[in-house]
C-alpha cells in the first residue's frame, strides 16, 4: 500500500505548523524533478514561508515548478505571483486568467484547489498533498485546516501498482488545467495589478500572522515561535531566583528562555538588551490580579517579574515549577506544582514536542 499521513492543523488548540510540516516532509522523503502546485489563492507571505521551508531540501533548487494560482475575487495578491515566477525554473499560470481580467476578477465558477504533486520522470515515484489550506502563512501555521499525503516509491509493488494508475489517470487533470491557464507573464501581472484591490479581512492580516511576518529578525523560529504563542500553558522550573528584592527576601524575576515572549502575546522581533517588551496580566491562584512586566534583560533571556512573593504570590518562588495559564488576551493565571503535577504537565508537552531544557539543567514545557 501507498504510504498516507495525515495532518489536521488547529491553532486554537495547539496544532500548529502541521500543514507546512506535512509538505515539506513528503517532499524530504522523494527525490522530485518536478513539482507542481494548484492553490485557490496565495499571498506573498504563504510563498516566503513555503521557500524557506524548502530551502534545505536537495531536490528543490533544480526542479521544475510549475504553479496553477487562481485569481478569483482578487484574493490572492500580486506580489505573491510576482515572487513564484521569480524562482529558479519556475512558471506560473492562472486558471481561466484572461477570462477574469475582463470579468473584474469575477469567475464563472471557482478554482478551488490544494494539491501540491512531485514527481520524478525517470522513474515512478509519486508524492501528492491534498487539503484545505490555501499557500498563505495562516494556511500554512495556524488555520483549521486539514490535509493527507500520499507517497509511492519505486520499485512499486503489483499490490500499488492499480492505486497508482488510478492516480496517474485522474492527474490528466492537471495536463488539461495548465495548457488552457493563462501565463503569467509581465503584461498579465501588470494587468491584474491595475485592477487588484487588497481584500478585507485577509486571512494573512490577523495580528498574530503580522507580528511574525513583519521582521526578518527574530528571537525564534517561526515553527516554535507559534506553537508557544498558541499555546495554553506554559510552565517551567525554577530553582533559586535571583534576589532582586535583597537578600533575605525572595526573588520574583523569573529568567525564560528568549522568545518566551511570544507566549506572553508579544513580538518576536529582535530587541536590544534590558528592553521592557511590554506588561501582562498575572494572577496567582486567587489573588488580586497584577500587571507585570516581560523584559529582554542583560543576560539575554525573557524576563518576566511575578507577583511579589508574600503579597500578591506564595512566600516564595525557589525550588519549585510555576505553571501559566493563558486566561485570555494577554492575561495570565499561574500556580505551583504540587504533587505529580510536573510529571503531567512534562509528559503532555513531550507529546505535543514542546518539552525542552537549559544548558544549566532547567526544564521547561508548553502544552494545550
Amino acid at each position: 500500500m501507498p504510504i498516507q499521513k495525515y495532518f489536521l492543523q488547529d491553532a486554537s488548540i495547539g496544532r500548529t505548523s502541521r500543514i507546512c510540516a506535512g509538505i515539506t516532509g513528503l517532499a524530504q522523503s522523494i527525490e522530485f524533478s518536478r513539482m507542481r502546485v494548484a492553490v485557490a489563492y496565495a499571498t506573498l507571505s504563504g510563498c516566503h514561508e513555503l521557500t524557506a521551508a524548502f530551502g534545505n531540501i536537495t531536490s528543490w533548487g533544480h526542479a521544475e515548478k510549475q504553479w496553477l494560482i487562481s485569481i478569483d475575487f482578487g484574493i490572492t495578491q500580486p506580489e505573491a505571483l510576482k515572487f513564484l515566477t521569480n524562482l529558479p525554473n519556475s512558471s506560473v499560470r492562472v486558471p481561466n486568467g484572461a477570462y477574469l481580467l475582463k470579468k473584474k476578477l469575477k469567475p464563472r465558477q471557482s478554482f478551488h484547489a490544494k494539491t501540491y504533486i512531485f514527481d520524478n520522470e525517470g522513474n515512478h515515484d509519486l508524492a501528492i498533498f491534498t487539503g484545505s489550506a490555501n499557500l498563505t502563512f495562516s494556511g500554512l501555521h495556524l488555520n483549521a485546516e486539514h490535509g493527507i499525503s500520499t507517497l509511492w516509491e519505486s520499485p512499486v509493488k503489483a499490490a500499488e501498482k492499480k492505486s497508482l494508475k488510478t492516480v496517474q489517470e485522474e492527474l490528466e487533470w492537471w495536463s488539461d488545467n495548465w495548457e488552457k491557464a493563462t501565463p503569467c507573464d509581465l503584461s498579465f501581472l501588470k494587468a491584474y495589478a491595475k485592477i487588484w484591490k487588497p481584500q478585507a479581512p485577509s486571512e494573512d492580516a490577523t495580528d498574530l500572522v503580522k507580528k511574525f511576518t513583519a521582521t526578518q529578525k527574530t528571537e525564534i523560529s517561526t515553527l516554535n515561535g507559534l506553537a508557544w504563542a498558541t499555546a495554553r500553558y506554559f510552565w517551567i522550573e525554577t530553582h533559586d531566583l535571583y534576589k532582586n528584592r535583597g537578600a533575605k527576601e525572595a526573588g520574583n524575576q523569573l529568567d525564560c528562555a528568549r522568545g518566551t515572549r511570544t507566549y506572553f502575546g508579544f513580538s518576536p522581533a529582535k530587541v536590544p538588551k534590558n528592553t521592557v517588551i511590554g506588561e501582562v496580566s498575572i494572577q496567582y491562584e486567587k489573588k488580586p490580579t497584577q500587571m507585570r512586566s516581560v523584559r529582554f534583560a542583560n543576560n539575554q533571556m525573557d524576563k518576566v517579574n511575578l507577583p511579589i512573593p508574600g503579597q500578591e504570590g506564595p512566600p516564595s518562588y525557589d525550588q519549585t515549577c510555576i505553571l501559566f495559564e493563558r486566561i485570555g488576551d494577554q492575561q495570565f493565571r499561574i500556580k505551583l506544582a504540587k504533587g505529580s503535577d510536573l510529571t503531567r504537565w512534562s509528559k503532555k508537552s513531550k507529546e505535543q514536542g514542546l518539552y525542552y531544557q537549559f544548558t544549566g539543567g532547567r526544564n521547561y514545557g508548553f502544552f494545550s
